[in-house]
């Protein structure tokens, strides 16, 4: 899978720490956000529901196919502060403290340590339909 334009933990940018930024090929144009050791990961049952779907364990967001283009994700400590359209807001459970992004064919596009063992997530995009930018919010007590 190509990635582009990797950047480490703790990047600053404004006010936001960049705990991962990448451009990926997102085969089927779908990530899962999840704990990184579960085994028992709840996808959403209807992932094309809607930009983003949920359960305790997993949260599904829709992006572009990689058939269309490269998408942009950025991990951070904040909300971005342009005007992107906020997708989702709740609680992850995340037991091992370990933050798991894959695509659908489980490729690790990213992982970080968490801290506790249930995040509150924001995740936003610049389209909820057709997104080439997601932009997921985790707390800062994280870097």
């Amino acid at each position: 899978m190509p990635l582009e334009g990797s950047q480490a933990a703790g990047v600053e940018l404004g006010a936001v720490a960049v705990i991962a930024e990448l451009k990926a090929d997102i085969p089927h144009g779908v990530v899962f956000l999840h704990d990184a050791e579960a085994d028992d990961i709840a996808i959403p049952p209807d992932t094309s529901a809607a930009s983003v779907t949920f359960t305790q364990t997993c949260i599904a967001a829709w992006c572009r196919n990689g058939a269309f283009g490269l998408t942009r994700i950025v991990i951070a400590t904040a909300s971005p502060e342009r005007g992107w359209v906020i997708a989702y807001q709740g609680p992850l459970d995340t037991p091992s403290r370990r933050l798991q992004l894959t695509n659908s064919n489980v490729d690790i596009l990213a992982e970080i340590a968490t801290g506790p063992s249930q995040l509150d997530i924001s995740v936003w995009m610049d389209d909820l339909n057709e997104p080439s930018e997601v932009w997921i919010a985790v707390p800062a007590a994280l870097i």
